[in-house]
């Protein structure tokens, strides 16, 4: 006759997938026995709580007004060696100057007006 030598993670390992199939059909046979009242009433509830957290979080509002800028000044920047890009520097009526990186496959005419975004 031959014995099986079991090792003893072995039997805990076995031990611990009984009790989690024990908790599984706990769970299922909790979840089955809810009237569908009940899941209305806690379906309604978390939403509520939800609905709470969400309009307390911080506001995403973005304070900006937008303002006409003019193309003052044109650069070739060289970011990477095989990549040149042009700096373009745009003017508004405070002299605050925006600037902005495009590809060199377009061309701006200086004294083109558009419109910026500025924080208030």
């Amino acid at each position: 006759m031959t014995s099986l030598a079991v090792s003893p993670i072995a039997v805990q390992n076995f031990k611990f997938a009984q009790l989690s199939y024990g908790i599984y059909l706990e769970v299922v046979t909790a979840i089955q026995d809810f009237k569908p009242s009940d899941m209305k009433t806690t379906l309604a509830a978390i939403a509520f709580i939800a609905m709470i957290m969400m309009a307390c979080g911080p506001s995403r509002e973005v304070n900006v007004e937008m303002v006409n800028a003019q193309l003052v000044k044109v650069d070739t920047i060289y970011r990477s060696s095989d990549n040149p890009k042009q700096q373009l520097t745009w003017r508004d009526s405070d002299n605050i100057e925006y600037i902005s990186i495009v590809s060199m496959n377009r061309s701006y005419p200086l004294g083109v007006v558009m419109s910026m975004l500025r924080p208030r």
